[in-house]
């Protein structure tokens, strides 16, 4: 699947960044990191209607294949 633009907000700013549906959300969340400088495991990730869990994420890769 072709890559996904995100937005991510932090600190009063508004990065871009590219999500890949393929590649495990520990990639994503790396290059989050390279950005903003969370560390991975305090970052949450949001979306309208509430947190997104990164086993959610791994149950939606899964039903794709």
């Amino acid at each position: 699947m072709a890559p996904l633009a995100v937005h991510i907000k932090h600190a009063g700013k508004t990065y871009d960044v590219q999500l890949d549906p393929d590649l495990p959300p520990s990639v994503f969340k790396d290059s989050v990191y390279q950005l903003t400088g969370v560390p991975t495991d305090r970052m949450k990730v949001m979306v309208k209607g509430g947190v997104l869990k990164v086993r959610a994420i791994q149950q939606v890769r899964r039903s794709r294949c």
